[in-house]
């Protein structure tokens, strides 16, 4: 029989990992489930027009003269006033017209949710001094909102070349954006100029899902576009254009802000095209074009003796050229905190400076001591990243107290130009690995810390034939317990749990518990590769309470009937990167467990098995937490696809290919096992799903396209699909031809036209349909 899902993210009430008979389980209560063709017409109903039209607010109406001479700034502010008291309603800066706007807020917290300003004319900033406060940061200011959106296709000026002009360029390489006063500034602000403090042409501070599409922003007197203390962000179909002179006009800065998506946009400017400060995790960066700048940067960070962290970063897909540097992570002497789990993948870069920077010595050309501690930076890949450089191809500055650990390089190809200073890369207390030959050869990068184990298998080891053999069982036979300073498990062999035995018969000639063939836990820097595992009793292998585990090259293979038979079981693992395996077994081919984050899965194959599983979480009411999940440029095929409370979120499904797979885009929060597991009582807690992307999703299925079953409590927020297509396979159950894709209280945005279509099935995330947690 096939089995079940794709990609499920299992939130149940309780933990049952046989499945044969699980194709799709809701609780007792009655749910109202939205398909395709239902009575929710387009899913664009507000709170209160009925016809699907949203309450416009046109600043032209309140007195707004739009000819770039008249300040408009007190009609943008009572057009606000009137649509923060409508959910889901349009502020309108109409085309045609352009907006003199001086530094204005648009605040709430008593601001209704999911306001859209759309920008379709140009909005410019004053040019006069007197125009500006004394010490403003920002411009224009959206703070505390929720479900607030810029869209459009207008523009924001700046106006920044008065600014710019009264510049100090005594020091040009200053790249630290520092809103302090210098001696010049403070002169040239006495004779009449403009203030010493430079604003942010576009901050965001406070809120929460926030987009921003469609717009340019351009000459920013400092950095176009801010997010501080904002969660769940999505960045597209931008432009920031400013000189490439232009001082500390960073394009998009962030800080202390989670769950953000960047992509689809033309990032040309003075500094970083895209800066990471302290308190950011779960970024996400494809496909954006940035140049010129100072390319994408991480920091800098522990400036001053300050505390700085930084996690879960992808920049994927991106081309950077005649920029300062490509990719970069900088930090202060003297610092504490982390840089962790971070990926440069597949970029394009051409005439940059130096492509790959990691600077632990960061300073930005002022005096700077040496001091002894440093913000520690490990857990970093680069992978495909090629063009051309002038200056240098490689440079790792690392702390001599606190070195880098855990760079990983592959299919790094690097060409000088005529000009170029140094071909040779600069390493300095830099430890890793080069997964692959490098171009030119990076020989100065330091393997391992030094102290790590080595455990090859080149041979076969068996495990006893009959269950009457164990003496004693503790859920594994194989176990690495402890291993702080790293080990490798590695060679061409082959482990067989002879599992047969386990699967068939009764427990009532030995132990009663199924061991796992490998269990590795609480260690740190785990590598398992090339090896084969097959026909475990239970889990291939399991890995409990680890950072940084490394699993590639690497097999299983069992029966698709052996029940409970996960290929690779995680719980409580950081930093994990999953490539290049095959994986076939009679459950998940990978199981995510709580605790888990900075997950990378990509060309895997899957199959046959039950598909990657986020869960099953929250068992018994306990508390769950997963996030920072990645599964991308994977295959899946023969495939099968709640009572607690915690978080499942920023989870990514990117380029995954699937052949009769039976479900192949799953959430269900009312997952059970079985009435025998299940009490069906109407449980009011669920684990919180939200951020979760399905892009280029194509393939077929056997029974149900797509069912994102969500709790009424606790629905799924923020999930957003681009590029699906996947058809029914011949011989199919023909789920999809009566009932449609499947939707119950998931909230989200479908990005392109997909098969089948889902836009109907979401729900818009600006109209909940849940007032105090009862539906309406």
């Amino acid at each position: 029989m096939k089995n079940m899902v794709k990609f499920l993210i299992h939130v149940t009430f309780l933990v049952c990992l046989s499945s044969n008979h699980f194709l799709f389980i809701s609780s007792a209560k009655i749910h109202k489930h939205r398909k395709v063709g239902n009575a929710y017409g387009g899913g664009r109903v507000s709170e209160n027009d009925a016809d699907g039209s949203s309450a416009t607010f046109n600043v032209l109406n309140y007195g707004a003269k739009g000819d770039g001479i008249a300040d408009d700034t007190s009609a943008f502010e009572a057009a606000w006033k009137d649509a923060c008291q409508e959910q889901g309603s349009v502020m309108l800066v109409p085309t045609g017209s352009v907006f003199l706007v001086k530094p204005i807020s648009f605040s709430g917290p008593n601001c209704m949710s999911g306001i859209v300003f759309q920008l379709d004319g140009k909005i410019i900033a004053p040019r006069s001094s007197g125009a500006w406060g004394s010490g403003l940061l920002q411009w224009l200011e959206f703070t505390k909102l929720t479900g607030i959106t810029i869209r459009g296709k207008g523009s924001i000026d700046g106006q920044g070349s008065v600014w710019w002009n009264d510049y100090s360029t005594a020091n040009p390489t200053d790249d630290e954006a520092d809103t302090a006063a210098s001696p010049d500034w403070t002169s040239a602000e006495a004779k009449g100029g403009m203030p010493s403090t430079r604003p942010t042409a576009l901050r965001f501070y406070g809120s929460t899902d926030v987009t921003v599409t469609g717009i340019t922003i351009q000459n920013s007197p400092q950095t176009h576009l801010k997010f501080d203390d904002c969660i769940g962000v999505q960045v597209f179909g931008i432009s920031v254009s400013s000189p490439g002179d232009s001082p500390n006009t960073d394009g998009i800065h962030l800080q202390n802000s989670q769950d953000v998506v960047i992509h689809t946009a033309s990032l040309a400017c003075g500094d970083d095209c895209i800066s990471i400060q302290t308190g950011c995790s779960g970024v996400y960066v494809h496909n954006v074009n940035c140049g010129p700048g100072h390319g994408i940067s991480i920091g800098g960070l522990g400036k001053d003796g300050t505390k700085a962290c930084v996690s879960n970063i992808t920049v994927r897909d991106s081309t950077i050229q005649n920029t300062l540097n490509g990719v970069r992570i900088k930090t202060w002497q003297g610092g504490s905190g982390s840089v962790q789990g971070v990926m440069f993948s597949n970029i394009q870069v051409s005439e940059v400076e130096t492509p790959i920077i990691i600077d632990q010595f960061y300073c930005n050309g002022h005096t700077c001591p040496n001091k002894t501690s440093a913000v520690a930076v490990s857990g970093v890949s680069y992978q495909s990243i090629k063009g051309t450089y002038t200056v240098n191809p490689v440079h790792f500055a690392c702390s001599d107290s606190t070195p880098c650990a855990g760079i990983t390089l592959s299919s790094i190809v690097l060409s000088p130009l005529a000009e170029a200073k140094n071909d040779n890369p600069f390493c300095w207390k830099a430890f890793g690995e080069l997964q692959t030959a490098t171009t030119p050869p990076i020989s100065c990068l330091q393997t391992g810390d030094g102290t790590t184990n080595d455990a090859e298998v080149d041979g076969e080891i068996v495990a006893p034939f009959r269950k009457s053999e164990w003496e004693k069982v503790g859920f594994q036979w194989i176990l690495f317990y402890g291993v702080r300073n790293g080990i490798t498990i590695k060679g061409n062999g082959v482990i067989d749990g002879r599992g047969e035995s386990w699967w068939t018969a009764k427990d009532l000639d030995g132990p009663t518990h199924r061991p796992h063939a490998i269990k590795i836990a609480r260690s740190f820097n785990v590598t398992v590769t090339g090896i084969q595992i097959k026909n475990s009793p239970k889990f291939h292998i399991f890995i409990v309470n680890t950072q940084y585990l490394r699993i590639f090259n690497f097999s299983t293979s069992s029966p698709d009937d052996s029940p409970n038979t996960d290929g690779i079981h995680i719980s409580n693992v950081q930093h994990v990167k999953i490539h290049n395996s095959n994986l076939a077994c009679g459950d998940d081919c990978v199981s995510i467990q709580t605790g888990c984050s900075d997950v990378r899965i990509y060309n895997v194959n899957c199959g046959p098995g039950h598909g990657y599983s986020i869960g099953g979480l929250g068992p018994n009411n306990t508390e769950a937490h997963v996030s920072d999940i990645a599964v991308f440029n994977s295959t899946v095929q023969d495939s099968l696809t709640g009572g607690g409370y915690g978080s499942v979120h920023d989870v990514r499904f990117s380029n995954i290919t699937m052949t009769d797979v039976k479900t192949p885009i799953t959430i269900d929060q009312n997952y059970c096992g079985g009435p025998k597991n299940c009490s069906y009582r109407n449980d009011t807690n669920a684990v919180a799903i939200r951020s979760v992307v399905y892009e280029n999703i194509t393939g077929t299925y056997t029974f149900r396209s797509v069912s994102l079953i969500c709790s009424e409590y606790e629905p799924c927020r923020n999930l957003t699909v681009a590029t699906i297509d996947i058809v029914p396979s011949e011989g199919s159950m023909g789920g999809d031809k009566e009932g449609g894709p499947c939707c119950e209280n998931a909230y989200g945005r479908v990005l392109t036209n997909t098969t089948p279509p889902l836009q109907d099935c979401l729900l818009p995330e600006a109209v909940p349909l849940y007032v105090l947690g009862q539906r309406r």
